[in-house]
């Protein structure tokens, strides 16, 4: 190699002498077209990605040019001409980077011609590339020349894939048209990076920095997404993985506006440093593109190498499927054995701490967080290597990685999440959130807070295969695994325990017909933190059906009062600061969870039930606290032929019961000029009639449903000439969507658009799903109109004709709204409300608006939430600008902390 490499630098200079002579000798040289230079150009691209160009000889190359072409036309010095060119190219980049400029330079100058450039070439070629490649001199020319002449290549199955990425420095178009190109890079940039910036904390243990220059140009208008890094192997590195990004870049390189919602315009070009930690042994590597889709994960599009000696590893062997006999609860996958889950993901054990409150402590020392395990608790930390082994083929079967779809369970049955980053520690390796793609793979450390004496544990695996079918698989974590002795199933519930009269006590487990086992086993009012009141009952979920995961939502469970009131579970992050985002059990293992129910409750008034999607029947009720004391429900007059009808509808305030077995009360109405952005017409307004309904079937378990799709309301004394009009409440706060059984009731809103002068005599009828005709009819009272305050409407309170400065208007969802004052130039306010606000971003200045709101619902007990994210300003070019919070564009709209923020819930009185 050091021979031809003096070889070639003798032969360069020889031949730049002669020619530079040449050059100056004849002053006619023309240069019409770049096509001899472009294919030096080329030519030396592949002799450097080939390997055959090392450092050294790029910079012997360069000089050469500077001393024979370039420094004897400017009168410059070789160092003159070095620091002035050294200018256009980053010290961290190769020296062939440098060794382009000086050939540009040449050939911009016109010391170098398209006769020089073709006899260089021609002399790399045949004595340089040919040799190496085994081709042709008319081969490699042909080759390259069939580059240039075709221009970039646009991705295929075969080209810009993890297997095949784009070649280093060549461009290549994605799908939507961008043409990307990996321009330069460095693969082992720590001293660099930490150059830069002390900002830039050394590299994790293990790592280094990578840093690569990318250039976008092109386009149609493309859409600029993330950008990650992923080694040939399959290890898989993001800026918001394990392996975090350099905090800062040069200004000029800085690539943050590449970030998620940025758009390149056709014919614009942008340059930029992409920054990763890397493990010191992982080799290979390529850069990837990301495109968001819309509520799914991200897609990984294309692939780019960065580095001339990237190099494909061997595939790695698939791993034995779980089956029946491999990788359940009984007989889980060995320790550092890997299995295939059934949505194309495998799993591997890699390491285990049943103790790892020391190890975790040392990440306080690494600068990271790390939050203890509560009381009689300790701390379990399993390493695992996740790979996306077969690409899903829907949107169920999910290739992300996330905290929640691991837990273990313990010799005793106890199922535990694996816990988020806030609970424990948000060191790099902790696992977050990752999305794989087929061939990829990362390792990350899962958290346990378990109880102190458990030793003997067992990894599981949640993977999605469709909605609700979730299937498990097993690994061992402590040599042995979590072994048990199966429990007996608890009493099943009958007709006379674990019904609405006789609930199953508290402290007591019960079968219900599904197979799942609940015990209540406490209940605490208290508030979450929105200040919500709210009733959490502690419970015990256990399994006792076939194989897979049971995932209860928690509206699958239900309270109801002595007086009958039903109210659905909430999700349980309003519990408290919580990520679990449902119940879930499997058989052989329980859980131990909180259900949220919001609303004032006495704990002594109520009774759980348990009621999952896709059934017809409750399963169960359970006592949340034995003072419960069912209220004797009696039954209402019935509809008939003298009673419900058109002629004699059922008085407002008054029950009455279908032969359906639904009770229904009318209990109030309000006609009103808007709902929510669906305004009345002048000739049409809206009346709100709010409807309780209840259960009285002959089936005391059995649910009824009732929506606003089964009523409409028509004239009772000639109104509306008998034309019955349907409920649309869109999206009202609070429309009627009922699931209820005996002894229980619930109750919502029904809306209708009638005319103006047809708001009174009127009646609502009840045409449930299959009947013929209405199953009866009850009389709307005169409802109050809300008036003194003008409506928004398609004249008034528009952009070309906004609501005058200081007057009420009455804007969706009954809330008035009015403004008081205007300070156009707030920023001494805004600076001096907080030391830490800062100053608006230059060209801008904060506007503080003084409103008034007011809730004209007209029903009493209704409260309005209403905050500064509610509204926002336009300007007279049209620009509109949300208040509240630095929104997803990034744009510098946060005013900080504010004397007298709106943000306030009013109630109607």
């Amino acid at each position: 190699m050091i021979r031809s490499a003096l070889a070639v630098i003798m032969a360069v200079a020889a031949l730049g002498i002669s020619m530079y002579g040449a050059a100056l000798a004849a002053s006619d040289v023309q240069q019409e077209s770049h096509d001899a230079f472009d294919l030096l150009t080329a030519v030396l691209e592949d002799a450097y990605l080939k390997c055959l160009l090392p450092d050294s000889l790029s910079e012997q190359l360069a000089d050469l040019f500077i001393d024979e072409l370039i420094a004897p036309d400017t009168g410059e010095t070789r160092e003159q001409t070095r620091r002035r060119l050294s200018l256009g190219v980053d010290t961290w980049e190769a020296p062939f980077d440098f060794l382009l400029i000086t050939m540009e330079e040449a050939y911009s100058s016109e010391v170098l011609d398209d006769g020089l450039s073709e006899t260089l070439s021609g002399w790399l070629v045949d004595n340089l590339i040919a040799p190496a490649s085994g081709e042709t001199g008319d081969q490699v020319r042909e080759r390259l020349t069939d580059r240039l002449t075709a221009g970039p290549r646009r991705m295929s199955e075969n080209y810009g894939t993890l297997a095949s990425p784009v070649p280093f420095r060549e461009m290549a178009i994605t799908g939507n048209g961008l043409a990307i190109t990996v321009v330069a890079s460095n693969m082992d940039a720590t001293e660099i990076v930490q150059g830069w910036s002390e900002l830039n904390a050394p590299p994790e243990p293990g790592n280094r920095y990578v840093i690569a220059r990318v250039r976008l140009q092109e386009g149609d208008s493309s859409r600029i997404q993330g950008f990650g890094l992923v080694g040939a192997s399959g290890r898989i590195i993001r800026s918001d993985s394990p392996y975090t990004p350099c905090e800062w870049i040069p200004s000029e390189d800085s690539h943050d506006r590449w970030y998620d919602f940025f758009h390149l315009e056709a014919g614009e070009t942008l340059e930029g440093v992409l920054c990763f930690q890397a493990p010191v042994g992982e080799e290979s590597l390529s850069i990837f593109r990301e495109v968001r889709r819309h509520w799914f994960p991200p897609a990984v599009m294309d692939f780019w190498a960065i580095s001339a000696d990237w190099a494909v590893s061997e595939p790695r062997p698939v791993p034995s499927p779980i089956s029946d006999t491999h990788g359940t609860l009984r007989s889980p996958v060995p320790l550092s054995g890997s299995a295939l889950a059934p949505n194309g993901m495998a799993v591997t054990v890699l390491s285990a701490n049943l103790d790892a409150a020391r190890d975790l402590e040392v990440l306080r020392e690494r600068g990271y967080s790390y939050h203890g395990p509560s009381e009689g608790n300790k701390h379990v930390t399993v390493r695992v290597r996740i790979e996306s082994v077969i690409e899903p083929d829907n949107v169920f079967r999910s290739h992300e990685a996330r905290t929640e779809d691991f837990g273990v369970v313990t010799s005793s049955g106890r199922m535990v999440l694996a816990s988020y980053y806030r609970l424990c520690s948000n060191a790099p390796e902790m696992l977050v959130h990752a999305d794989l793609f087929e061939g990829g793979w990362i390792e990350a450390t899962l958290c346990f807070a378990i109880p102190a004496e458990e030793s003997r544990l067992t990894l599981y695996y949640k993977s999605s295969m469709g909605y609700m079918d979730m299937r498990l698989g097993f690994w061992d974590v402590s040599s042995g695994g979590a072994s048990q002795t199966p429990r007996e199933a608890p009493p099943a519930i009958t007709d006379v325990y674990g019904m609405l009269s006789s609930p199953v006590p508290v402290g007591k487990s019960a079968l219900a017909s599904d197979g799942i086992a609940m015990t209540v086993l406490s209940a605490e009012s208290t508030a979450n933190i929105w200040q919500d009141s709210i009733l959490a009952v502690r419970v015990r979920l256990e399994y006792f059906g076939g194989p897979g995961l049971r995932v209860l939502d928690t509206d699958s469970f239900g309270l109801v009062n002595s007086d009958g009131m039903i109210t659905y579970g909430e999700p349980l992050s309003r519990c408290e600061y919580s990520y679990d985002p449902e119940a879930e059990t499997f058989a052989g293992g329980w859980q131990e969870d909180d259900l949220c129910f919001r609303g004032t409750f006495d704990a002594d008034d109520v009774v759980l039930f348990y009621l999952p999607e896709g059934t017809d029947r409750v399963l169960g009720f359970w006592e949340v606290s034995p003072e419960f004391s069912p209220r004797a429900v009696e039954g209402p007059r019935s509809i008939s032929d003298a009673y419900g009808t058109l002629d004699s509808p059922v008085p407002a305030g008054e029950q009455a019961v279908t032969s359906s077995g639904v009770g229904i009360t009318v209990t109030s109405a309000l006609t009103h000029g808007i709902l929510l952005g669906y305004n009345s017409s002048d000739t049409h307004t809206w009346v709100i009639v709010r409807t309780r309904v209840e259960g009285f079937g002959q089936d005391p378990n059995k649910v009824l449903e009732a929506d606003e799709g089964d009523f409409g309301i028509m004239g009772v004394s000639g109104a509306l000439n008998m034309k019955r009009v349907k409920s649309e409440c869109f999206s009202w706060d609070d429309p009627l969507d009922a699931r209820f059984f005996n002894g229980g009731w619930q109750d919502g809103e029904l809306c209708f658009n009638v005319p103006v002068e047809e708001t009174e005599g009127l009646g609502l009828y009840y045409k449930p799903e299959g009947a013929t005709e209405p199953l009866g009819v009850w009389d709307i009272p005169e409802s109050p109109q809300v008036t003194g305050i003008s409506p928004i409407s398609d004249t008034f309170g528009t952009i070309p004709s906004p609501v005058p400065f200081g007057q009420k208007a009455l804007a969706a969802g009954g809330v008035s709204v009015s403004v008081l004052s205007v300070d156009a130039d707030a920023d001494e306010i805004v600076a001096g409300a907080s030391y830490s606000n800062s100053p608006p971003e230059s060209g801008y200045r904060y506007v503080i608006i003084r409103v008034r709101v007011e809730n004209r619902t007209g029903y009493e007990g209704r409260s309005i939430e209403i905050g500064k994210e509610d509204f926002g300003v336009v300007t007279s070019s049209g620009r509109i600008i949300r208040g509240g919070t630095t929104n997803y564009f990034h744009q510098p709209l946060h005013c900080g902390v504010v004397p007298d923020e709106l943000d306030a819930s009013i109630s109607n009185d």
